[in-house]
């Protein structure tokens, strides 16, 4: 199993529609995969259109409960098989200004809240888990961070350098605690617009301020090009590599998840 992350505490940079399509299109090119919606909006689990706690499912604050109980956790009840991919909701209750699950987390002792979902690293039956994560700081991401083997940077502009050095630094932090590495398989470009004749100068200006020497030298070749009819597929909460195959943004997923592979080791 290899557990990859899409990361940055910036919002807009494309991040949770990027970790939903890559989950997809894994599932797609035959690699069993479960999506793990980190981030308390909730977004991945609405495209996904998997069940709420609401309608009587389990979702990722349950996994955080019985770690926490010390009890079996049967994730036959947690997971949800929704159309692209294997599912672990988010959970969006929100307990003094943040999220219910990073709250539980935090109740949980200092060793332990490294190794809250290391049992998701026992589901023998997925070759890769896609995580989603919140652009916040949190106990959550954290412990995500402490499955995590790579690490991928959607960058929308100059600010999600600064977004990336925040993960990348919690990064470091839990391989002290862990002895875990956490590799950064690289950044990945998502601002692109057919109508956007400067977007080479933004692209060189951008990978200019990252610095990548302190991450990673690797910034993939593809450049996600999010067009109009993307976008509305979103808007209807629909997962665009599904509904929408052919737009220009579904046919750079499936090469960047394809030039992903080829980065990690398929």
């Amino acid at each position: 199993m290899k557990v990859i992350m899409f990361g940055t505490q910036k919002g807009g940079a494309a991040k949770s529609s990027s970790a939903v399509c890559t989950a997809c299109i894994l599932n797609a090119l035959g690699h069993k995969t479960l999506f793990i919606d980190g981030d308390s909006q909730c977004n991945g689990s609405m495209l996904f259109k998997a069940h709420s706690v609401n309608e009587g499912y389990y979702n990722l604050l349950d996994v955080v409960y019985n770690k926490r109980a010390k009890r079996s956790i049967n994730f036959e009840e947690i997971i949800q098989h929704c159309e692209g991919s294997d599912v672990i909701t988010g959970d969006s209750s929100i307990v003094n200004s943040g999220d219910a699950v990073s709250a539980t987390i935090d109740m949980c002792s200092e060793q332990m809240k490294y190794r809250i979902f290391e049992d998701i690293r026992n589901l023998n039956q997925y070759e890769y888990v896609v995580i989603d994560t919140a652009p916040t700081k949190s106990s959550l991401l954290t412990a995500l961070l402490a499955i995590t083997d790579y690490i991928i940077f959607p960058i929308a502009d100059a600010g999600c350098i600064d977004g990336a050095h925040v993960v990348y630094s919690i990064a470091t932090d839990v391989e002290k605690h862990t002895g875990k590495k956490i590799n950064v398989a690289g950044f990945l470009m998502t601002i692109a617009l057919p109508t956007e004749n400067n977007f080479k100068d933004l692209y060189d200006d951008t990978v200019a301020t990252a610095n990548l020497s302190k991450f990673n030298s690797h910034v993939f070749d593809t450049i996600i090009r999010r067009r109009a009819d993307f976008k509305d597929e979103i808007r209807k909460n629909n997962i665009p590599v599904l509904t929408c195959r052919e737009s220009d943004a579904s046919k750079d997923y499936y090469h960047f998840t394809k030039e992903l592979l080829k980065q990690i080791g398929e």
